[in-house]
């Protein structure tokens, strides 16, 4: 219901600015869908989904963990339908999550998902970093509003040449940045604090 609620309202790529203006379900939704319209890995209708496993009563465990038990969750392939598609007889995967699968999501059945969700909860942890920031009282000097784009692994070159960058809240790449190559854009927006700035003006 929440995912309906708030289709009206919550476009499938958005700017810095529009995220800034939602409240955290619609960043949810936000998330959710660059995730799936970037990697393709799952298909649209796969959205409600996603936007389940990003919160609610998931919050605080692993993807990882989320998506191995969402796919062992309800009936399973056959083994020779897991076979069909390059899965051992051991692997676990419902219909349902299946189902969820795009042609190229097929090609990688036991990590679409989690991809997709991995990718999805690091832009929304960006988005709360900066929607609390800004939230606080700390006032200047001590923060200017400045985030500093930190890669955290396996950067693609676009997001290697931002590392370091200097960004201002409304113009932080809370999603990952139209050049970024990479799968889950695993990058921080670190608040610039100056805990010495106080005792510079004095």
């Amino acid at each position: 219901m929440v995912v309906r609620f708030y289709c009206w309202r919550v476009p499938r790529m958005i700017t810095t600015a529009q995220a800034l203006s939602l409240d955290d379900n619609g960043m949810r939704l936000a998330a959710t869908r660059e995730a799936i319209e970037s990697l393709g890995l799952l298909v649209r209708s796969a959205e409600d989904i996603i936007f389940t496993l990003l919160g609610g009563k998931y919050a605080g465990f692993h993807p990882h963990a989320i998506c191995t038990a969402y796919r062992k969750d309800g009936e399973q392939l056959s083994v020779e339908e897991k076979e069909a598609i390059g899965l051992q007889a051991n692997a676990f995967i419902s219909r349902k999550a299946h189902s969820e699968l795009s042609k190229k999501g097929l090609g990688q059945p036991t990590d679409a998902h989690l991809l997709t969700l991995l990718r999805a909860s690091y832009s929304l942890a960006r988005y709360r970093t900066v929607v609390n920031m800004l939230r606080r009282t700390m006032g200047p000097p001590s923060f200017k509003n400045e985030y500093k784009f930190e890669p955290i692994k396996d950067p693609c070159p676009a997001c290697t040449s931002l590392s370091g960058t200097m960004f201002k809240s409304d113009e932080a790449p809370i999603l990952p940045p139209p050049e970024c190559e990479c799968v889950t854009a695993f990058y921080e927006l670190r608040p610039h604090v100056n805990f010495l700035a106080e005792w510079d003006e004095a």
